[in-house]
C-alpha cells in the first residue's frame, strides 16, 4: 500500500508526533485541511455515524484512508475535512477527522458520481450523466438558481424534475445545518441525529430554543442541549436553563415508564444536571406549574400530559362502568365443541353484564377459547363486535383466533398525523357495542386513555392480557393498575388444559413464572430444548446453524418467516446487531447490496418497523422483507404479510434488520419457532419476566442455547423495576356501588 508521509500535505500547526502508550498508533500533532471525494466506504457504524473511507484528495492519483464520524456519507460525496494524521502499525497512515463540511465536486466524473449517489433521490447514473453533459461546470449553479432548466433534458419531465429539485434543496439545507452545528461544537454524529429530526428547519429551531433538542431528538439529553445553549450565550444561572433541567428530568422519568417523580428525587436529578451551581428549585418549580408545564399533587410531580392522562382515564373507567347493563343473565357453556370451565363461564357472564371485564392468564389457560365464545355469542345476539390489539402482529393473531377482523388501536382510533391526535374520542365515539382488546399488558397510559375516551356509552369492554409479561414500553402499568385497583371485575385463568399441558413450552413457561427448575427436554410434543454452551462464539455460530439449516431441515419451517431469534440485548457478542450480521450472511448472502444513510442493506433482508408511519399505514412491530430497490427513483419495495408497498428509501431509518430482534420488540407477536441465546453476558437483562415473555412467543418450538448459570439466573431473578404511578389508587377511589 502506498503510504503518505505526514509531511506530504501542508499543516496548520507545528509538526510533532506522539506514540500512545501500549498502542500501535502514532499520531501526528498537525492539523491539516483537505478537499476531495469519498470513493469507497470500508466500514460504517450506523448508530454512531462512525466511518472508515477511502478519500481521494483533489489533484491526487492515490487515495488516503480517513476515519471519523461522518454521518450520512456515500460514495461520490465531496468534503473539505480537517484532521490529524495517525499511523497504525497494522493499517498504515490514516487521517482522523475532527471537522468536515460538504463541498461541491470539482470534476465531471465527481459531479456524476455525487448526483447519482443515494443522497440525491431520483437521479441514477444515466440521468446524472445527462445532466452533467447538458450543463457542464455550471451544473450545480443551475440546480441552485435555475432548476426549472432540468426539463430541457430528454427524459426529465415536470414530475421527475420536481422530485430532483426537492431532494437537491433538502441536501443544500442539510449541508448548511451541518456547518452551523459544528460551529457550536456539535460533533458530526450528534449533528447527524439533529438534522434527521428537524431537516430544513434545523437552524431556525435550534437558534430559537436549543433546549428543544433534549425533548425532540433521540439520544440527545439535557447535557448536549445545554452545552449548545451555553455556547450560544445562555448564562449558567439562567431561569430558562434551570427550568428546562427540571422539565427534562421529569420527562426522562416518563421515558423510563413512570408517570410522576417524588419532588425530592426530581430535585436531586435536576441538580446533577446543573452542577456546579445549586439554585433553590422551589420557585422555579412553581413557575413551571403556573405556566402549566408541570403539575404537583402533595410531593408528586407530573408532566401535565401524564397527570391529565391519569385523571381522564379514571373518569372514563367510571363512565364505562356506570353504563347500562342490558345483557345480564347470559350464560355460555361451550365455545364450539369445547366445554367452558366454571372460571371461564364466570368471565363470560361478567363480560355480558357490561362495563369493563379483565381476563388474564398465562399460555394454555384458555384465553383464546374464551374470546371465541364471547365473539360468537355477541355476534349471534346481533351486537357489533370490535376487536383490537396494540400492534399489527397482535391484531393479526387475534383475527385468526376469532375469525373476524381485528385492528390496531391506532388504526381503530383513526390517528391523524397532520394534527397528531386521534379522530375518535368523546365527541366522535367508536361504533359497536362489544369491544375486545388483546395483549393489554402492552398498552401504555396515554393510549389506553385515548381508547377509553372513544368507547361509546353503554358498550361492554373486555380487556385480555397476561399481566406477568413485560410492562408496556410507554409510561404506566395499565393492566396491573386496573387489577390492583380492585374496582374492575378480573378473572385469572389458572387451569392448564389437557391438550396444552402436553406442550413443554406451556409447562416450562409456567415453571419460569413460578421460579421452578425448568423441566426442559423433548416431552410429548418435542417442542422445548435447552442446548448447553458456555462459549459466546460457539453460541453465536450454533444459533446461526440452527436457524439456517438444522431447524428448517428437521421441522420444515421457513428460516425467514417461521423462525425468530429473540435476544435479551442489542449490543455485544450475543446482541441483536451481531446476530443480524451473522444471519444475513447465512440466509441472504447474495442479495443486492445497497446503502442508505450510512447503513448497508440487501434485497431480501427481513426488516422490522420501529415507528408508526400513518402515511402508509405501517406500524411499530410490522415485519416485512425488502423485495426490490430502485436507486434511480430512491425507493424500496417491501412485502408484508398481506400487501406489498413501495416506500421512499429514507424510510429505512424507521426500520431495523429483523433476523434477530430484542425480546421487548417481540411483545404481542407469535412465531412458529423461537431461538433464544442466553449467557451471563446478558446478566443485566436476565430476569424472569423477560425469559417468560420470550418463551411464550413460540407456538411450536423453543430452543434456548446458552449456559446453565444464565438460565438459573433468569429464572430465579424476579426483580422488576417499580414504576411510579397513581392510576391504581385513583381507580380504587371509585365507589364500589357506583350506579
Amino acid at each position: 500500500m502506498y503510504s503518505y508521509p505526514f509531511t506530504r500535505y501542508p499543516v496548520r500547526k507545528p509538526y510533532e508526533t506522539l506514540t500512545l502508550p501500549g498502542s500501535h498508533v502514532t499520531i501526528s500533532k498537525s492539523l491539516i485541511s483537505l478537499t476531495g471525494e469519498i470513493i469507497s466506504r470500508i466500514f460504517v457504524k450506523e448508530e454512531t455515524g462512525f466511518a472508515i473511507c477511502r478519500f481521494l484528495p483533489a489533484g491526487e492519483k492515490e487515495p488516503v484512508t480517513v476515519l471519523g464520524t461522518l454521518g450520512e456519507i456515500s460514495e461520490g460525496l465531496w468534503l473539505t475535512i480537517e484532521g490529524e494524521w495517525e499511523t497504525n502499525q497494522k493499517y498504515g497512515d490514516q487521517l482522523r477527522i475532527s471537522h468536515f463540511r460538504v463541498t461541491d465536486p470539482k470534476s465531471r466524473e465527481g459531479m456524476i458520481r455525487f448526483l447519482s449517489s443515494s443522497l440525491i433521490r431520483g437521479i441514477g447514473p444515466s440521468t446524472a450523466e445527462k445532466i452533467v453533459n447538458a450543463f457542464g461546470d455550471t451544473t450545480f449553479s443551475i440546480l441552485d438558481k435555475k432548476p426549472h432548466r432540468l426539463q430541457e433534458i430528454s427524459g426529465i419531465g415536470p414530475r421527475k424534475a420536481e422530485k430532483i429539485i426537492d431532494t437537491w434543496k433538502t441536501h443544500r439545507h442539510l449541508s448548511q445545518a451541518m456547518v452551523y452545528l459544528q460551529g457550536y461544537g456539535v460533533g458530526p454524529a450528534t449533528a447527524h441525529r439533529i438534522i434527521k429530526r428537524y431537516k430544513e428547519e434545523t437552524v431556525e429551531i435550534i437558534s430559537n430554543d436549543p433546549y428543544r433538542l433534549a425533548e425532540d431528538v433521540w439520544g440527545i439529553g439535557f447535557r448536549t442541549a445545554d452545552r449548545i445553549a451555553l455556547s450560544m450565550g445562555v448564562l449558567p444561572d439562567s431561569p430558562k436553563r434551570i427550568q428546562e433541567a427540571l422539565v427534562f428530568t421529569l420527562s426522562q422519568s416518563v421515558m423510563e415508564g413512570h408517570t410522576y417523580l417524588p419532588q425530592e428525587i426530581l430535585f436531586t436529578g435536576c441538580l446533577s444536571l446543573l452542577d456546579p451551581i445549586h439554585p433553590d428549585l422551589d420557585d422555579h418549580l412553581q413557575i413551571l406549574v403556573e405556566n402549566q408545564r408541570l403539575k404537583i399533587e402533595e410531593d408528586r410531580c407530573y408532566t401535565l400530559r401524564m397527570w391529565h392522562a391519569e385523571m381522564s382515564l379514571t373518569s372514563q373507567v367510571q363512565r364505562i362502568m356506570r353504563s347500562h347493563r342490558p345483557l345480564a343473565g347470559i350464560t355460555i357453556t361451550h365455545a364450539g365443541d369445547i366445554s367452558l370451565s366454571p372460571e371461564q363461564q364466570q368471565a363470560v357472564e361478567s363480560a355480558f353484564l357490561g362495563g369493563i371485564t379483565i381476563i388474564t392468564g398465562g399460555p394454555g389457560t384458555g384465553k383464546t377459547t374464551l374470546v371465541k365464545a364471547i365473539v360468537e355469542k355477541a355476534g349471534a345476539m346481533g351486537h357489533g363486535v370490535v376487536l383490537s390489539a396494540p400492534t399489527g402482529r397482535a391484531a393479526k393473531r387475534l383475527s385468526e383466533a376469532a375469525g373476524m377482523e381485528a385492528k390496531t388501536l391506532h388504526r381503530l382510533l383513526e390517528y391523524d398525523p397532520r394534527v397528531s391526535r386521534f379522530t375518535r374520542g368523546l365527541d366522535n365515539p367508536l361504533e359497536g357495542s362489544f369491544f375486545i382488546t388483546d395483549e393489554v399488558s402492552m398498552v401504555d397510559l396515554p393510549l389506553m386513555n385515548a381508547f377509553a375516551r372513544a368507547i361509546p356509552q353503554g358498550a361492554s369492554l373486555v380487556l385480555v392480557g397476561d399481566v406477568n409479561q413485560l410492562p408496556s414500553v410507554g409510561p404506566g402499568t395499565v393492566l396491573k393498575s386496573f387489577i390492583q385497583s380492585g374496582r374492575i371485575p378480573t378473572f385469572r385463568l389458572t387451569t392448564i388444559y389437557r391438550q396444552a399441558a402436553q406442550s413443554a413450552i406451556i409447562r416450562c413457561s409456567h415453571q419460569i413464572l413460578t421460579g421452578e427448575k425448568i423441566d426442559h427436554g423433548k416431552g410429548i410434543l418435542g417442542d422445548f430444548f435447552f442446548i448447553e454452551r458456555d462459549d459466546p462464539e460457539e453460541i453465536a455460530h450454533l444459533i446461526t446453524h440452527l436457524v439456517s439449516e438444522r431447524i428448517p431441515g428437521t421441522y420444515g419451517l421457513h428460516p425467514l418467516w417461521e423462525i425468530q431469534v429473540l435476544v435479551p440485548r442489542h449490543k455485544g457478542d450475543l446482541g441483536t446487531e451481531r446476530f443480524n450480521r451473522l444471519l444475513q450472511g447465512a440466509l441472504n448472502p447474495k442479495g443486492q447490496l445497497f446503502s442508505c444513510y450510512s447503513s448497508e442493506w440487501r434485497v431480501g433482508d427481513k426488516v422490522l418497523q420501529t415507528k408508526n408511519n400513518y402515511d402508509v399505514n405501517v406500524f411499530n412491530g410490522d415485519m416485512g422483507v425488502i423485495e426490490a430497490v430502485d436507486l434511480e427513483e430512491g425507493t424500496i419495495t417491501i412485502r408484508y404479510d398481506d400487501r406489498t408497498l413501495t416506500r421512499p428509501l429514507g424510510d429505512l431509518t424507521e426500520m431495523v434488520p429483523a433476523y434477530a430482534i430484542s425480546i421487548h420488540k417481540s411483545q404481542g407477536s407469535e412465531y412458529p419457532a423461537v431461538v433464544i441465546p442466553l449467557h451471563t453476558q446478558h446478566s443485566i437483562m436476565l430476569q424472569r419476566n423477560l425469559l417468560y415473555t420470550a418463551v411464550t412467543r413460540a407456538r411450536k418450538l423453543v430452543v434456548i442455547v446458552g449456559s446453565q448459570k444464565a438460565l438459573r439466573l433468569a429464572v430465579s431473578n424476579n426483580f422488576q423495576v417499580v414504576r411510579n404511578e397513581t392510576l391504581s389508587s385513583r381507580l380504587a377511589q371509585i365507589p364500589a356501588d357506583s350506579p
